[in-house]
């Protein structure tokens, strides 16, 4: 199976960095080249398991047949190598660096906690508890694949940091693990966003993890902790939807000055998601949370002063959904967004497809081009759509008159990126969550008719 997904370049491959360097007049990464024996030390060992990824596979096949089983027993010794989670899919092409090829059809992902408490201490123990959990996970990815080559009979290929060819995030994300927050990290329930991977690629016939939804997408859309607290105003207003699947693009050139051009690394953005304790109600990491975002606030928001240390922009001061503000969009907006949510519903009604989700939710998805052939991607969520998207879709400005309508909507159009984002119910008639004029809003209104 030869992967198909794209990925930037890691190290000094990276073309960005690069240009990132030559533009500071730099030629090396000041944080790769600072010398801390500790961490080294643990890149060593995994750099050193690198040789035992792969190894002979025992003739003798297990006699547990059950996928079911195997997945219960596979759990219970990664569990026992001191994995802090696991979870099992079909290997699929976009899960796998490019160009690679890798004779597997499922995948294993592991995951080790990364101690809050130590991320707390300081950027020097927030490198070690990082490079600590990457040794662990190579530690455990290694022995469990070898487990089930010698124990079990399958094939199994390791995957660490000492040689990566998966994807994280859409593993985590198809296993079940958490969902994607607003700082481009996996949030997990009991974890947050405090933990490293490490993989396992195998014929071993497990059964499957779902994947799980716990609110993050629609909680990161309000908290904007991570955002407000970032020192290069690297993380988005905005995001886009992929696959009905909120992302918030990082802007990698003011990152890399916070991230890569100090010897000092940058935790803050995971250090300040309230998920460390929101989910899991662990009242230790809450108290901690709580003394660290205090010294945050005293701080302005603003890391350590270093070199290429900058706060984050005056807008961070206001956050949450975008209000109606006259600056940004005059009084006459509001009859060009109800009438860009009209066509929208419109185009759903005659394209679009209905699906339901675990918490009630249903969604009308629909994609379709204009002449030119650019996509618009349409989505409509709510707890009580109707069965019949045709001459049931009214405008939000009727909601409140309307007694089958008593929820909040949600109404999404991206021509490709998001461009038109509101909700609406019986509370709030309407609140904008993105609006971005251009050529689109005459296309859309084209498609309606």
């Amino acid at each position: 199976m030869i992967g198909k997904s794209w990925i930037r370049e890691q190290g000094m491959q990276d073309a960005l960095l690069c240009a990132s360097l030559r533009d500071r007049n730099m030629d090396d990464v000041p944080l790769w080249q600072r010398k801390f024996p500790a961490r080294d030390a643990m890149m060593a060992h995994w750099d050193s398991l690198t040789p035992m990824r792969d190894g002979p596979v025992s003739p003798e096949k297990s006699t547990i047949t059950d996928p079911q089983e195997l997945n219960e027993l596979i759990k219970k010794k990664a569990a026992e190598l001191g994995a802090s989670d696991t979870g099992m899919t079909a290997l699929k092409p976009e899960f796998i660096e490019l160009g690679v090829d890798l004779p597997h059809s499922n995948v294993i992902a592991v995951i080790v906690y990364e101690d809050y408490a130590k991320s707390l201490e300081g950027p020097d123990e927030v490198d070690l508890e990082a490079m600590t959990a990457y040794a662990k996970c190579a530690d455990i990815a290694t022995d469990l694949a070898k487990y089930i080559r010698e124990e079990l009979g399958y094939p199994a290929l390791a995957h660490h940091n000492g040689s990566f060819q998966i994807q994280a995030i859409p593993v985590f994300q198809e296993v079940g693990f958490g969902e994607l927050g607003r700082h481009g990290s996996l949030i997990h329930p009991e974890l947050g966003a405090n933990f490293r991977p490490g993989f396992i690629t195998t014929d071993l016939p497990v059964a499957y993890d779902a994947p799980r939804s716990f609110g993050i997408q629609d909680y990161c859309s309000t908290c904007n902790l991570c955002r407000n607290n970032c020192p290069g105003d690297a993380i988005p207003d905005d995001h886009i939807v992929t696959d009905g699947v909120k992302r918030w693009l990082t802007d990698i050139e003011k990152c890399y000055p916070i991230s890569r051009f100090r010897e000092s690394y940058c935790h803050i953005c995971i250090d300040v998601c309230p998920y460390i304790w929101k989910e899991n109600g662990d009242t230790e990491r809450r108290g901690m949370f709580r003394d660290y975002m205090k010294i945050r606030k005293q701080e302005g928001y603003k890391t350590p002063k270093g070199p290429d240390t900058h706060p984050s922009s005056e807008r961070a001061e206001q956050r949450g959904h975008r209000a109606i503000d006259a600056d940004v969009y005059p009084t006459d907006t509001a009859p060009d967004l109800l009438n860009l949510s009209a066509a929208a519903l419109a185009v759903l009604a005659r394209e679009g497809r209905k699906s339901e989700d675990d918490s009630g939710n249903s969604t009308w998805r629909a994609t379709a081009e204009t002449p030119e052939g650019m996509p618009f991607h349409i989505s409509f969520t709510g707890p009580d759509l109707p069965e019949a998207a045709a001459d049931k879709m009214i405008l939000p400005s009727d909601i409140p008159n309307n007694p089958h309508w008593q929820e909040t909507y949600h109404l999404s159009v991206a021509p490709p990126n998001v461009a038109l984002e509101l909700t609406w119910g019986p509370a709030e008639p309407l609140r904008i969550l993105n609006f971005s004029r251009g050529d689109w809003e005459a296309q859309l209104q084209e498609m309606a008719v």
